[in-house]
């Protein structure tokens, strides 16, 4: 009996495997579970530290060169050579110098000869006049001693009087003439020289071949005086009262860079402005001349507003301001959490911005990219 019972439990293991491996018992199912998202990729942020150290704000204030007294000098014909340049650039000049002169010597030949000619008149104006006193002088006596009969062939001392009268005006005719020629020969001459009228420096010349032609064609500067011992640069600014006469600032002109030194406008007679305008004018002068520079020629001086020592301060672009007034940075808590924390700020110099509450040196904070 006890191995009927064996057996009997033997076919019903055997009919289960059976049946399961024919699928007609269920699997069993797994757990589900909730799916858990691959990460999507944490969004990204530019960290900035807080730091401590000094900060200053600094603007750019634009500043344009104004010569005093500046001189072109232009010649009128440029087809002809020059044969005299008497100066250079950096040559100091008075009014009336001759700076250059172009070929003169057919000009000079015929003034000559019309110089020639009205001192020859000049003369034969006074002998004509000595004789006229004299000649109608000795026909007065003449007349007064000759008898009627002789009298009717002999000139009356006012027609003596006359004729050399017409000789002078002759003369005179002539001389009025010659000094019309002598006047235009002059100033033919005098349009082809370069004479200043000021007195400065030669801050141009014009490039000229071996033969002292000019490098150009048509009418154009040949040189410039300019007056730069007395020529300052101007600035109009709402920050006129950082300006104190005798300070001096570094100026970029190009690439290169020059010392201005600020004078007193009534010292140098310049202009003003209305004294109520927000915006004035700041003159400049420059501590050592340079002859390269030119009339409206711009630099820019930064100049050093405000400034703040060892403070804390983060970029400007990591502070934002709210609409009811209140200054706000982000930043991530010790549990990786972004926040926003309120923030108090002093300075701010464009780039960077003064914390003076909400923040400690060496957290971190968002910066807008």
């Amino acid at each position: 009996m006890k191995h009927l019972y064996i057996r009997m439990w033997m076919a019903m293991l055997t009919l289960c495997v059976i049946l399961q491996g024919c699928a007609l018992f269920p699997k069993e199912e797994a757990i589900k579970t909730v799916p858990v998202p691959e990460a999507a990729g944490k969004p990204t942020y530019d960290m900035r530290e807080v730091k401590r150290g000094d900060i200053s704000k600094v603007v750019v204030i634009n500043v344009q060169y104004m010569p005093v007294a500046d001189e072109d000098l232009t010649i009128a014909d440029t087809r002809l050579p020059f044969t005299e340049i008497l100066c250079s650039i950096g040559d100091q000049v008075e009014p009336g110098d001759l700076i250059a002169r172009q070929d003169c010597t057919e000009l000079e030949k015929q003034l000559d000869g019309l110089l020639t000619e009205q001192a020859q008149k000049e003369m034969e104006k006074s002998n004509l006049e000595e004789m006229r006193e004299l000649k109608t002088e000795q026909q007065s006596e003449l007349w007064y001693a000759a008898s009627y009969k002789e009298r009717e062939n002999m000139q009356t001392e006012e027609e003596v009087y006359a004729s050399y009268t017409a000789q002078i005006r002759k003369v005179e005719d002539r001389l009025k003439v010659l000094e019309i020629l002598i006047e235009e020969c002059r100033a033919t001459i005098a349009g082809r020289e370069l004479r200043t009228t000021i007195h400065g420096t030669v801050t141009y010349m014009m490039g000229m071949d071996e033969k002292g032609y000019l490098n150009v064609a048509s009418a154009s500067v040949v040189a410039t005086v300019s007056d730069i011992a007395n020529s300052y640069f101007r600035a109009e600014t709402e920050y006129f009262k950082k300006f104190k006469a005798g300070d001096r600032y570094p100026i970029m002109i190009k690439s290169d860079e020059y010392e201005l030194e600020v004078v007193d406008a009534k010292t140098i007679s310049a202009d003003m402005k209305d004294p109520g305008a927000a915006k004035q004018y700041v003159y400049f002068r420059l501590t050592s001349l340079d002859v390269s520079l030119e009339n409206g020629t711009r630099g820019v001086i930064r100049l050093t507003t405000d400034s703040k020592e060892n403070v804390l301060y983060i970029p400007s672009k990591a502070v934002h301001e709210q609409s009811d007034g209140r200054y706000i940075v982000y930043c991530f808590d010790d549990n990786d959490i972004l926040n926003i924390r309120e923030v108090t700020i002093g300075l701010d110099t464009g780039s960077f911005v003064e914390v003076t509450g909400g923040l400690e040196e060496g957290d971190q904070v968002t910066v807008d990219s």
